[in-house]
């Protein structure tokens, strides 16, 4: 995946296994590290529903042939004793977070596992930065520390403009916030603004009253597109796309007009339309939202279907990472608790939630698009925006988990800051 810092590894050096969560975890590495033949009788019946036994050996049979042997494990911060964080430290030089997760029984079953993306043992952020220039297509990233005066300390490209996805809903956000809307307004869910998923207000029952917070909350945490269009109508079209000059985007133009996520698929999902629309100019592209796109209906839309990008250089929502991390700043400023709550919520990357007293998220994907966004607080007391976006029109796409490698391993770099 990338060119990583050569370690010196000692034989396997666990942390005393002081509680049956600890146990549990040692028997996972053994079983890892023998490349056991058979699942051990640690796992519970309900995960085995879910997870066949075949699947989970093939997991560990493919970490062990990614990253080799595990040659060290250390417990993180956990809530209770049947649930908790491993970092485990694999001999190719490689780190991978596992959750783990038993039940109260003697002897205890394991009841959930989860391993996270592989995060290279990068010394400095510019090291990251060295191995993001050799991915395929374009790529931003900034980090800057923020304060009376922000400073950009990392940088590669941060003005280029990429397709950014779902992060786009962070402007919403920002409207809601700018134009002073009530946080509890109620807003009706109707079957004409309902999207496809991510998310689940889709399938909630017409009529059904929601405010303007949990729809906001919806939006950003779980990425809810039909939370994102009833605010998107509810706001109004132009009152977002002028927000995002006041929130420091630098063309916001190049989103004009800004899509609701329903739009987004029905143009992608019609080849004609999609030329058309590529073809006119924004009066025209308006006049195609109200006209045919309007008409076209909901059933049956598949504009991703082959896992292909589609026009993600013309047809998408877009920015910068500078203009990203400019917006983050902006609710750093506008200091609306409310906000800064909704952000929070899904901090992106939670396994290092711990490592932060804050972390605000949004990111954003689609086939060929990537993008990270946080605002984020130290332990320390210093205060980061950290943007990182990856567009790759090419048929292969993108990799989820290596983009996620490096953003971890730069979170981890700031957590110290």
């Amino acid at each position: 995946m990338c060119l990583m810092r050569l370690l010196l590894f000692f034989p396997l050096m666990l942390q005393p296994a002081d509680t049956p969560l600890d146990n549990v975890a040692e028997q996972v590495v053994e079983q890892i590290n023998k490349q056991s033949q058979r699942i051990a009788g640690a796992y519970h019946r309900n995960l085995l529903k879910q997870v066949s036994e075949d699947q989970l050996l093939a997991v560990y049979k493919g970490l062990f042939a990614k990253h080799g042997r595990i040659v060290g494990m250390t417990p993180q911060k956990r809530t209770k004793p049947e649930s908790g964080n491993f970092t485990l430290a694999f001999e190719k030089g490689v780190e991978i977070q596992m959750t783990l997760t038993i039940n109260k029984r003697t002897p205890p079953k394991i009841v959930g596992i989860w391993f996270g993306p592989p995060v290279a043992s990068f010394t400095d952020i510019k090291a990251i930065i060295q191995e993001i220039k050799k991915l395929p297509g374009r790529v931003n990233f900034q980090v800057v520390r923020l304060g009376d005066q922000n400073k950009v300390i990392h940088t590669l490209h941060a003005d280029e403009m990429l397709a950014i996805g779902s992060t786009f809903k962070l402007y919403l956000l920002g409207t809601i916030v700018g134009q002073g809307r009530p946080w509890d307004d109620v807003v009706k869910l109707t079957d004409d603004h309902k999207s496809l998923p991510s998310g689940v207000l889709q399938a909630w029952p017409d009529g059904s009253p929601i405010t303007v917070h949990t729809l906001a909350s919806e939006m950003i945490s779980i990425s809810d597109n039909t939370a994102t269009d009833h605010l998107l109508h509810y706001l109004g079209r132009k009152v977002v796309e002028s927000q995002l000059g006041a929130m420091g985007h630098t063309h916001p133009e190049r989103s004009w007009p800004m899509l609701t996520t329903l739009e987004m698929f029905k143009i992608k999902s019609n080849a004609k339309l999609l030329r058309e629309y590529i073809m006119s100019d924004v009066a025209g592209r308006r006049r195609a939202l109200t006209g045919q796109v309007k008409q076209m209906s909901r059933v049956d839309l598949a504009p991703f279907a082959d896992g292909t990008p589609v026009a993600i250089k013309e047809v998408e929502w877009f920015a910068s990472a500078a203009d990203l991390c400019r917006a983050m700043d902006w609710f750093r400023r506008k200091n609306d608790e409310k906000a800064l709550d909704i952000l929070a919520i899904n901090p992106g990357a939670a396994m290092m939630k711990d490592e932060f007293d804050y972390m605000g998220y949004k990111g954003g994907s689609e086939p060929g698009v990537l993008n990270f966004t946080w605002l984020l607080e130290t332990k320390k007391g210093g205060h980061y925006a950290l943007s990182m976006g990856w567009n790759n029109p090419a048929d292969e796409g993108v990799e989820l988990e290596t983009y996620l490698g490096f953003a971890q391993s730069t979170l981890r770099l700031l957590a110290g800051q």
